[in-house]
């Protein structure tokens, strides 16, 4: 039972944690699109890339309370330090789309 539920738990941390990999990658399209885009378009990137931001961060808040019942230190661990990783990323692009939005729209946002 005891593995069971284990494994289970690996999976709904699992799961959300390739939901907040996918949303990362949208986001730096989003930023990258933004900048290089159609400049008519780069309110409709950021928009994109601000649900992106959210997806990130409430999968890895899913992520992190799987990670309190896991006991495997390994993949904790691991996870850990990539849920720090992808809060990092996500601070990153949003910084970038904000200041493309003011160099490139004229437009002054706070995200």
């Amino acid at each position: 039972r005891k593995k069971a539920i284990a494994e289970a738990t690996f999976l709904a941390t699992e799961v959300p944690m390739h939901i907040a990999q996918a949303s990362a990658r949208v986001l730096e399209l989003a930023a990258e699109t933004a900048r290089v885009g159609n400049r008519n378009a780069i309110t409709d990137a950021a928009s994109g890339g601000v649900i992106a931001a959210s997806a990130v961060r409430s999968a890895l808040m899913n992520v992190r309370i799987n990670l309190q019942s896991l006991k495997s230190e390994k993949r904790v661990k691991g996870w850990v330090e990539e849920t720090g990783e992808l809060e990092t990323k996500i601070r990153t692009f949003e910084q970038e789309l904000k200041e493309t939005l003011e160099e490139r729209g004229n437009i002054a946002v706070d995200l």
